[in-house]
């Protein structure tokens, strides 16, 4: 039997996987209430350029020079040196403040050229079209600072404080819009609010981690040039990963009708938010990993790596399964029979194969940056672009949104095996077969049960207590099959989690 990781370890873990889940879940709760009142009120182009104003934050972000990944990895080595991590922080927090005034002047200059060129509207107004992006602009600053604020609270693993300010932006931008539109107003009301929901939360989240940037300030030079010379290397990876996600956007906006993209967009937000609430036990790792690197504990690293690796494919599968077979009926339930739930239905279904993918990536690529690898990051991220570029070009022509879908879909599984080779030989030392037996079976054999299960009854499931139910079941026989599939380490790190969790209550 192989020797679990430390025991205060895996409950380090599993406390900030808990804080994520509870953040997502929370947001996903919200999507999925509000969403159907939006796609309702404002129809398919409106929905289009509200989805367009997230769109655009996410662009802008590029221009940050990488000092979110920056400010996560220090904020943890300073943490134990309060004036190194003061003068960090305030430099940082300058530093983004000031390319978000460059985010903001490059879209408000551009917003008539792209209402009016570059997309092709065909039921709003140009001016509307422009308005929004003008307001999507002042947002550029606000979002920005957040991101900063936000970053330093997960490399201090105050994550209880990260994902209340993630889960507050997601909830607060879908209530309040959701307020604006039935009281009667349009999307430029709804982007006036949505700037108030930034301007918000970029105080509060600033003012959370005071305590740290208010401290005297005491960097060196030689920590400056590290902690720049490092942001600007996953700079590069940043924006080639900006690219491979949210790079069918800009295909879908430039070929296809606007409206094309709230269709997408319907499917796609949907899917990330899937995405990133599988991604929580990562996301959860990644301060822990570092922290290890950093005291050389390297077969304590690998160790966890892989049993977090089974424990990421025993979450993203049955989920995964779940959605892709009963994607059709809960569309149908959930948008209560509009239009743009039937043409979403295969673009999902695809984003869903598409994020399993991606999602087996988490891991090796936190390995990779807690290793301070920016480099290798970069590389299969610029691969994929290309091989995106390639695969979008011969597909969208002829399938529209599904070959925007399918080209994500071939790219992941395309490139994931690849990058977890090399990060198993280059940082790990860890074999096909070792990675089989330590990650990769148990969760195959659960997921197998549970398609046993599914795909024989899910045409029984036509409302939402048969969906709940149905799925409910199905996951019950999965999770139970699981966990007695569990080696005595990964178990006994579980039940001691569920014990301090009933001793809480």
């Amino acid at each position: 039997m192989t020797e679990a990781p430390g025991t205060s370890l895996g409950a380090r873990v599993l406390r900030g996987i808990e804080t994520f889940v509870l953040g997502h879940a929370a947001q996903l709760a919200a999507a999925l209430y509000i969403t159907p009142i939006l796609t309702h009120r404002l129809g398919e182009e409106g929905y289009a350029l509200y989805a367009l104003i997230g769109i655009a934050q996410g662009y802008l972000m590029m221009l940050n020079l990488g000092l979110g990944t920056g400010v996560q990895r220090y904020a943890g080595t300073y943490r134990r040196e309060p004036e190194k991590l003061a003068g960090m922080l305030r430099l940082a927090l300058y530093a983004e403040l000031a390319m978000g005034f460059v985010g903001l002047a490059v879209l408000y200059g551009a917003r008539g050229w792209l209402a009016g060129s570059f997309f092709k509207v065909q039921g709003q107004p140009v001016a509307v079209v422009a308005s929004v992006l003008g307001w999507a602009a002042f947002m550029a600053p606000l979002a920005f600072a957040l991101n900063f604020a936000t970053n330093a609270l997960y490399g201090l693993e105050r994550l209880g404080a990260y994902n209340f300010f993630q889960a507050a932006q997601s909830i607060l931008i879908l209530v309040v819009s959701a307020l604006v539109v039935t009281s009667g107003h349009g999307i430029q009301a709804v982007a006036a609010a949505i700037w108030g929901v930034y301007a918000a939360l970029a105080a509060a989240s600033v003012f959370a981690v005071r305590g740290e940037l208010w401290r005297s300030p005491r960097l060196g030079a030689a920590d400056r040039n590290s902690f720049f010379g490092y942001s600007v290397k996953t700079l590069v990876s940043q924006i080639l990963w900006m690219l491979s996600a949210q790079g069918d956007r800009i295909v879908i906006g430039r070929q296809l009708p606007l409206a094309q993209l709230g269709r997408y967009n319907l499917a796609s937000s949907l899917a990330q938010k899937l995405n990133v609430f599988l991604g929580a036990i990562a996301g959860a790792a990644f301060p822990i990993m570092t922290d290890l690197q950093a005291r050389g504990e390297d077969k304590r690293l690998k160790r966890l790596y892989l049993k977090l690796t089974e424990l990421t494919f025993l979450a993203v599968l049955p989920i995964s399964i779940v959605t892709f077979v009963l994607t059709p009926q809960f569309f149908g339930v959930w948008l209560r029979g509009q239009d743009i739930g039937r043409f979403a239905v295969w673009p999902f279904r695809l984003l869903v194969i598409a994020n399993v993918g991606y999602i087996g990536s988490f891991m090796p690529q936190y390995i990779a940056l807690s290793r301070g690898a920016a480099g290798v990051h970069a590389k299969v991220y610029a691969v994929k672009v290309a091989l995106l570029a390639a695969l979008w070009f011969g597909l969208v022509p002829p399938l529209g949104l599904k070959g925007v879908a399918l080209g994500l879909a071939i790219a992941e599984w395309l490139i994931t095996p690849a990058y977890l080779t090399v990060v198993h030989r280059k940082f790990l030392s860890i074999g096909l077969l070792e990675y089989w037996q330590e990650a990769c079976w148990r969760p195959l054999a659960a997921s197998a049960l549970l398609a046993a299960v599914l795909l024989p009854s899910h045409h029984l499931f036509d409302g939402w207590l048969s969906l709940i139910a149905g799925a409910a079941v199905s996951l019950a026989a999965y999770a139970a099959f699981a966990h007695w599939l569990l080696d005595d380490g990964a178990r006994a790190v579980l039940h001691e989690w569920v014990r301090a969790k009933v001793k809480t209550s």
